[in-house]
């Protein structure tokens, strides 16, 4: 999860209403270079993120060649490695390693949520349940909400999100609860920008909170 720094004091703020296919993100204030000559946004820290709002992710089909090479790679268990061998498997047949599970999550959560915002990296996964295999064929789906945000320190906040990810007949797939840090808006001396509320009864992450 993690990011290449890219705040730098002395920024402006544009309107920026891309939220991506499926995303229920309010609208936010991306900071833009002064000089113009960088036309790509800058990543929003973490006063832009809304607490308790809840991102549909967009889709990802898994393939036979695709579960084949990563288990070869990475996680070379005779069910995610050999069609034939895995049928006779408690499974019945190939299916995808965890681990490949938990890197298309990561895929779909960065690409519908995190590179938008200035994450500095994840830190610890809190809740982690592979609920059912995923086989050749599947098209995955899920949506990820942030739980918490901790008042900024040291110039960083510590969130909590969760996530989920299912399958084309909606069943649940993967249920994940992680932990990581994102760059707070007092690291460059920025302050909030209107337009980031809240859920009720979610912690908010305040500029000017003590640090220690």
């Amino acid at each position: 999860m993690s990011a290449q720094p890219t705040s730098a004091p002395g920024t402006t703020a544009d309107p920026d209403t891309a939220s991506g296919p499926g995303s229920r993100l309010g609208t936010a204030s991306v900071p833009v270079s002064p000089s113009g000559r960088d036309s790509l946004p800058r990543r929003l820290p973490a006063e832009h993120m809304q607490v308790g709002v809840e991102t549909a992710f967009g889709t990802h089909t898994v393939t036979a060649d695709e579960i084949l090479a990563f288990g070869r790679a990475w996680d070379p268990q005779y069910f995610h490695v050999d069609e034939a061998a895995a049928e006779t498997s408690e499974f019945g047949g190939l299916i995808a390693s965890g681990v490949h599970t938990l890197g298309i999550y990561q895929k779909l959560s960065v690409e519908a949520v995190l590179s938008r915002y200035d994450i500095v990296a994840g830190k610890e996964f809190t809740r982690l349940r592979f609920m059912r295999p995923v086989r050749p064929g599947d098209t995955l789906t899920g949506a990820m909400t942030v739980e918490s945000l901790s008042p900024p320190r040291h110039g960083r906040c510590l969130g909590t999100a969760e996530g989920r990810l299912s399958n084309q007949d909606g069943k649940q797939v993967l249920d994940i609860e992680v932990e990581f840090l994102v760059r707070s808006a007092q690291c460059s001396g920025s302050t909030q920008v209107p337009g980031t509320a809240q859920s009720p009864g979610t912690t908010r992450v305040v500029p000017g909170t003590a640090q220690g």
